[in-house]
């Protein structure tokens, strides 16, 4: 008897120990890939722009504020110590925003039948498949007016990570959010009328 309760007090210890001993905080790092601007670009003049609504911008159910990278072609995984400060998405949004009606001067419409732009983020990933480092980010996008659609697409951009830093795979995926809202934006010019 004296045996199993010296047995009992060195388990209950054991796990005692266990379970109130403190573990090492984890320490979350939020990043955001809209740099700094100091001064907004300003509307070029190129004649007639056409006339959009921005409507709904969703993202993949798995992009959250968690950043998410890709080690295979089949498998995603999340950072536990790094997150986005808002959901992919919203980036996406604010950089059309920027793109469309600020920098290349498009009539932003709220109502009415201008034709309206929707979107979903698909992937916002890095990818780290020897010898890619990349950032992904994939856009598929459809413009339409009532129940018609005038233009659907799929743009994906990887842009190359260019140093060892954390920081360079989020300059990336600027890059690669800009590289993407230029591409749509250029579509919209080739299939909206002004």
């Amino acid at each position: 008897m004296n045996r199993l309760l010296a047995m009992a007090t060195i388990v209950m210890g054991a796990y005692g120990c266990a379970l109130v001993s403190r573990g090492e905080v984890l320490s979350v790092r939020y990043f955001s890939p809209e740099p700094i601007r100091s001064t907004l670009g300003s509307a070029s003049a190129q004649g007639p722009r056409p006339a959009i609504r921005l409507g709904r911008v969703r993202g993949a159910p798995y992009l959250r504020e968690r950043i998410a990278h890709r080690d295979s072609e089949y498998e995603v995984g999340f950072y536990d110590d790094r997150a986005w400060t808002e959901r992919p998405e919203a980036y996406v949004r604010r950089a059309l925003v920027r793109k469309l009606f600020e920098e290349r001067g498009f009539v932003r419409m709220t109502g009415g039948t201008a034709p309206t732009l929707e979107l979903e983020v698909v992937a916002f990933e890095e990818l780290r498949m020897p010898p890619l480092h990349a950032a992904r980010v994939e856009v598929h996008y459809q413009i339409r007016r009532n129940e018609t659609a005038l233009a659907e697409r799929t743009i994906r951009i990887d842009r190359p990570v260019a140093g060892g830093r954390f920081e360079d795979v989020v300059a990336a995926f600027s890059g690669a959010l800009d590289e993407a809202t230029g591409r749509i934006a250029d579509d919209i010019a080739g299939t909206v009328p002004p």
